[in-house]
């Protein structure tokens, strides 16, 4: 038989664990995506005073990247006071920093950021370093494009690029058939799924799962202990 003071310990261990369950019912049904970011903007300008020829991001948060070509240079983007953006131009480079100021286990959305360059000014390099997740959308012509991803990336290209470089560490989804490179490198460990056109050389390493399709005439050289398959498309 169980002694009076266990008793009121079997029942102080129970109420507790009533209220922690009910805590973690009310934290579920919770939309933390309806959660108003403090001090949200959306539209700023970046007053470009520079030209540019090279692209650097080093981003810690999450970032939505849309960079095309028009007419005169433009930057717009939307911060909050969890995460805020610092722009410069260093010998003819637009340099991008995004830092989260606090802490927090709030999955806050993406940060808009939209690049427009002159028509005639071809951008030479992108690279980006990210540590969380970016959703990118490129269009026109470029030299180098090169990626450093730890978290998530889904990308949606078109147009051309002499070399395409992504590291990802987490999950990789980007490509389509309208966007051409002639240097495709990938390594990715986690989830890989891409298409893209190459016409020199496809070089993929992965360890994790990977389904991919390519077009064009490359040499295709796949690496790692991961599983999947890569498919020339039609």
């Amino acid at each position: 038989m169980a002694k009076k003071g266990q008793i009121k310990h079997f029942a102080a261990c129970a109420i507790a664990g009533m209220s922690a369950l009910s805590a973690a019912a009310a934290l579920s049904s919770c939309d933390i995506s309806m959660e108003k970011e403090a001090g949200y903007t959306e539209g700023q300008l970046y007053a470009v005073e520079a030209e540019f020829s090279k692209i650097r991001i080093d981003a810690k948060g999450g970032i939505a990247l849309s960079i095309s070509y028009g007419g005169d240079f433009s930057v717009s983007y939307a911060e909050s006071e969890q995460e805020k953006f610092t722009f410069s131009v260093e010998d003819e480079t637009l340099v991008v920093v995004q830092r989260r100021t606090i802490g927090s286990l709030l999955d806050y959305k993406s940060k808009a950021l939209n690049i427009v360059v002159p028509a005639a000014n071809k951008i030479a390099s992108l690279t980006a370093d990210i540590e969380g997740q970016i959703d990118c959308t490129l269009q026109g012509e470029y030299g180098l494009l090169a990626f450093d991803v730890d978290g998530d990336m889904k990308g949606s290209f078109s147009g051309s690029a002499d070399q395409l470089t992504i590291d990802c560490d987490g999950t990789l989804r980007f490509g389509s058939k309208r966007f051409a490179a002639d240097t495709v490198r990938i390594d990715c460990d986690g989830v890989l799924k891409f298409e893209v056109t190459c016409n020199a050389l496809l070089d993929v390493t992965c360890d994790g799962t990977y389904e991919g399709t390519y077009y064009g005439d490359c040499l295709l050289e796949k690496k790692g202990a991961g599983v999947g398959k890569i498919t020339k498309g039609e």
